[in-house]
C-alpha cells in the first residue's frame, strides 16, 4: 500500500520506502546467489558411492582386479570396501550397510538375489611331513582323528565342511576356530593341525 517510486519531470526515483526495500532486496539476492554457489559446489565435490562387502580372502584374491576394472569404467564412483565373514556380509547387505556383497555362501537369505559367478574348490591342507600329505586322495573319514583348524562361525567354508562331515555322521576333532586364513596356514605349516580352505586362498 505504499508507493516505491516517484515520477517527477521525466525522472524516476525511489521513495524512502522504496530505498529500504531496495537495500533489503540486494541482500536477499546476494544470499540467494551464495546459496546457489554452495549447493553447486557440494554436488561437484560429492562423488557417488558404491558400498561393497566381501570376505577377507576375496578382498585379497578377487577384489583388486574386479574393483580396478570397475574404476576404469566408472572413475567418478567412490568405492567403499567392507570385509567380514560371509554371514556378516549378508547381514550388512540386509541392513543396508552395503549395496552389494561378494561372498562364498550357497545358502543366502531368500530376501536377497544371488548371482553365481564362479565355483570354488575346497582343498585339505596339511604339514609337508604329515601322514595324509603322501596320499593322492583323502576321504572325509580319514581326517576325523586329526586336529582340525576351522574358520570362524559365519564362514561359508566352515559351514560347507561341517555340513559334509555331518552328512557322514562324522564328529571332527576341532582344535581351534580362527578368523584369519593366514593364521590357519601358519599353524598348519607348524604341524598344529590340518584344515580345509578355498584353493585360491593358499596359492
Amino acid at each position: 500500500g505504499r508507493p516505491l517510486l516517484k515520477r517527477e519531470k521525466g525522472t524516476i526515483e525511489l521513495t524512502p520506502e522504496g530505498k529500504v526495500i531496495f537495500k533489503c532486496a540486494e541482500r536477499v539476492v546476494r544470499i540467494a546467489e551464495d546459496l546457489e554457489k554452495r549447493i553447486k559446489s557440494m554436488h561437484e565435490e560429492v562423488k557417488p558411492h558404491l558400498k561393497v562387502g566381501t570376505t577377507p580372502t576375496y578382498s585379497k584374491a578377487i577384489m583388486p582386479e574386479l574393483l580396478g576394472s570397475f574404476q576404469k569404467t566408472f572413475p567418478q564412483v567412490m568405492i567403499k570396501l567392507d570385509t567380514g565373514s560371509s554371514e556378516e556380509m549378508e547381514k550388512a547387505l540386509l541392513s543396508g550397510q552395503n549395496d552389494i556383497v561378494i561372498v562364498a555362501n550357497p545358502t543366502l537369505s531368500k530376501k536377497l538375489h544371488a548371482i553365481p559367478f564362479l565355483k570354488e574348490e575346497l582343498v585339505l591342507i596339511t604339514p609337508k611331513d604329515h601322514v595324509l600329505s603322501k596320499k593322492e586322495s583323502i576321504s572325509l573319514r580319514e581326517i576325523r582323528h586329526h586336529p582340525l583348524i576351522l574358520r570362524e562361525e559365519g564362514s561359508a567354508t566352515r559351514k560347507v565342511v561341517l555340513s559334509a562331515l555331518k552328512s557322514m555322521r562324522i564328529t571332527p576333532s576341532v582344535l581351534i576356530e580362527v578368523k584369519s586364513t593366514e593364521f590357519i596356514k601358519e599353524w598348519v605349516s607348524k604341524g598344529k593341525g590340518i584344515s580345509v580352505l578355498i584353493k585360491r586362498s593358499i596359492l
